[in-house]
């Protein structure tokens, strides 16, 4: 069982999505918090096994990172397609940190327009202030000293608000 799982609605397996999700992943860890990582591209059909657990371990955890590149002002249908299997309270009793990459600072508002709403329809008790980064915030493929900064405290309010061990 995992405490927290982390879920990539990104369709490409090397993205800035990836990056950060990853990043995510790492600094849960190092907090000694056992994670796993979903990658919704790499589900296949809605009924098969794979999606069935993922779905298993989704109710199994304490907390939820949703990550999802932005594409016209969205996230990726992959993505919903994904989140609209799960039961209406699918995320009862769970913290949720949103995050998101785009290429431009004017979708930043996707978080709290789009993302955390999501998240408290999906049942959410609570959704801590997420992040959305932008190319500038990777260097070489890797979170620049700020971003990263950025990730590593909203990884310690997703463990405050819910991912305790």
């Amino acid at each position: 069982m995992s405490d927290v799982v982390l879920i990539s609605g990104s369709p490409s397996a090397s993205s800035r999505t990836a990056t950060v999700l990853n990043a995510c992943a790492a600094k849960l860890q190092e907090a000694g918090r056992k994670t796993t990582v979903l990658q919704v591209r790499e589900l296949g059909n809605p009924n098969s096994q794979q999606v069935k657990d993922a779905l298993e371990v989704i109710a199994s955890a304490k907390a939820v990172v949703l990550a999802t590149p932005i594409y016209k002002a969205s996230l990726t249908g992959l993505l919903k397609s994904f989140l609209d299997l799960l039961p209406p309270d699918a995320l009862k009793g769970k913290a949720a940190l949103p995050l998101a990459t785009g290429a431009a600072p004017a979708h930043a508002l996707a978080i709290e327009h789009e993302l955390a709403p999501l998240l408290f329809a999906l049942g959410c008790d609570a959704v801590v202030r997420g992040r959305y980064f932008i190319d500038t915030d990777l260097e070489g493929g890797k979170l620049s000293p700020t971003a990263a900064a950025a990730l590593a405290a909203a990884a310690a309010r997703l463990i405050t608000y819910g991912g305790s061990k």
